[in-house]
């Protein structure tokens, strides 16, 4: 998918729960909460494992914690976007 189109779907999603598939296979759930050029921010559950099975070795993901709160805001790359499926 072209970041043009992943941007577009992800902008039309905002603020729904999504399944989105990576270009290396990972199956991310999450609430699109933000977008810009670059990327696309996905509310998850704090309870979401952050391990392995997203994290890999390039760190094409990066969690972020916030303070006092359960929710992770995962921050991925519209150039690793394969398919979005709204849930």
């Amino acid at each position: 998918m072209h970041s043009s189109e992943a941007h577009a779907l992800c902008h039309h999603c905002m603020n729904c729960k999504v399944r989105i598939e990576t270009v290396y296979g990972h199956e991310i759930e999450g609430t699109i909460v933000h977008l810009d050029d670059a990327n696309v921010y996905l509310r998850m559950p704090g309870r979401a494992l952050l391990g392995d099975a997203i994290v890999d070795d390039h760190e094409q993901y990066r969690p972020y914690y916030g303070h006092g709160n359960q929710d992770v805001i995962l921050t991925l790359s519209l150039f690793l976007l394969l398919t979005i499926v709204l849930l």
